[in-house]
């Protein structure tokens, strides 16, 4: 099992409206751009990007589900999580998870968990904390 420890912090975001990032519609769509740091989150360790959109509101408790892609790529390979979360609990800075595959180098061939969750919601960087576990 191999564990990736690290800090994302947005540097371009682009949406295409202008919202309440709390209280978002559905067809909500965010492009962002993110440098990737160690654990400390003081050593850049790699970029980022992804898009983010909400496709609906979940019947049983309102909640809206948005669906996620997100492309790692740092020195030794790459990864591609995708899939959807709850963006209550992201709003809620509660830890969420998708899948995640290596694309390339060291990750290659290999599949897991991407967990992470929001540090602060006042920090225009979007700082996160994200956890990735693979396994062949």
């Amino acid at each position: 099992m191999l564990e990736l420890r690290m800090i994302e912090k947005t540097t371009k975001i682009h949406v295409n409206m202008e919202v309440d990032p709390r209280h978002v519609p559905v067809g909500w769509v965010a492009l962002y751009f993110d440098d990737l740091y160690d654990e400390s989150g003081t050593e850049l360790i790699g970029k980022a990007y992804g898009v983010n959109h909400a496709i609906g509101e979940r019947k049983s408790d309102g909640h809206m589900i948005q669906y996620v892609t997100e492309q790692f790529h740092l020195e030794d390979g790459s990864l591609c999580a995708e899939g959807p979360m709850d963006r209550e609990a992201v709003i809620a800075q509660e830890w969420v998870q998708i899948p995640v595959k290596g694309t390339a180098g060291i990750y290659l061939g290999m599949s897991g968990l991407w967990s992470w969750r929001l540090i602060d919601l006042t920090d225009p960087l979007i700082p996160l904390v994200s956890n990735i576990k693979l396994g062949p």
